[in-house]
């Protein structure tokens, strides 16, 4: 999915937004855009008037659309709706998840407490000490993502790393899902149990096609129980709303499946097929 990357008319006044627009090659978006990431000071967000931050909130359900909040923030509450906490780190920041968190880590000092969205240790955005450095927030599969890093990723120490930070913000992207979907649309793909049972089984047992998933169901070993026909129109259903795909279960149907009561399960089978 290709990126289009904002930056708020506020932002672009700082130096953090002109080290964006030339680093990074992000636009100043004096209204909303119909897509893309849109990057924002946390603090500008959290001082706004709450009418306004509706506003933002509102964009980013739509499916393309991402809002990005970044350093530096208020302590304590920063969305609402949200159990998220900005904090001060009393441990060491330290990364091994990729250049962008491994160069900020010396320069981060906040984390973000709280459970709500979903956070991905392949981009770094888990300390070693198990504090959370980003989160996202995805209503359902039919949404855009509100997204929260402590990572100043306007630090002048990116310089040389301008791809890095680009595939960075991608990884954010990714959970946004594609444009132009209708909130009907979403509504209709409105996951069920079976869907999830279909998801487990995808995340859990690395599986890629529906053959492998009814081999895997016909064995006599096998605890799951769904039926043939079921399994292939929870597939069908999963690939519309972009939850699985040609290799297997996507980021937004792993997104959905960490924000479901079916994880725990999901997170035991995987570590029980790798035994």
């Amino acid at each position: 999915m290709a990126m289009k990357l904002f930056i708020t008319s506020s932002l672009s006044s700082h130096r953090h937004g002109r080290f964006l627009t030339g680093q990074l090659g992000a636009e100043v978006a004096d209204d909303l855009p119909q897509e893309g990431l849109l990057l924002m000071h946390g603090k500008s967000f959290q001082q706004s008037e709450q009418s306004k931050q509706n506003e933002y909130l509102k964009w980013a359900e739509n499916p393309g659309c991402a809002l990005l909040l970044l350093p530096p923030f208020d302590m304590g509450d920063v969305i609402q709706e949200l159990d998220w906490q900005i904090a001060l780190n009393d441990g060491v920041a330290d990364s091994d998840d990729g250049l962008v968190p491994n160069t900020l880590a010396g320069e981060t000092s906040l984390i973000i407490e709280g459970q709500n969205g979903d956070f991905d240790r392949a981009y770094g955005h888990q300390w070693r000490d198990f504090t959370i450095n980003t989160r996202i927030f995805k209503k359902h599969s039919g949404t855009g993502v509100v997204a929260v890093t402590c990572l100043p990723l306007w630090s002048i120490s990116l310089l040389e790393l301008a791809g890095e930070t680009k595939d960075w913000l991608t990884g954010i992207y990714a959970y946004a899902g594609q444009a132009g979907e209708s909130a009907s649309s979403s509504e209709s793909q409105e996951l069920m149990p079976e869907d999830f049972t279909v998801l487990v089984c995808f995340y859990a047992w690395g599986i890629s096609s529906l053959e492998q998933l009814q081999a895997r169901l016909s064995a006599k070993s096998s605890l799951i129980s769904l039926g043939e026909e079921q399994a292939k129109v929870s597939m069908k259903k999963l690939l519309e709303c972009h939850c699985l795909d040609a290799a297997g279960i996507s980021e937004q149907g792993k997104v959905e499946l960490m924000n479901s009561p079916y994880w725990p399960y999901a997170e035991s089978l995987k570590q029980e097929e790798a035994r």
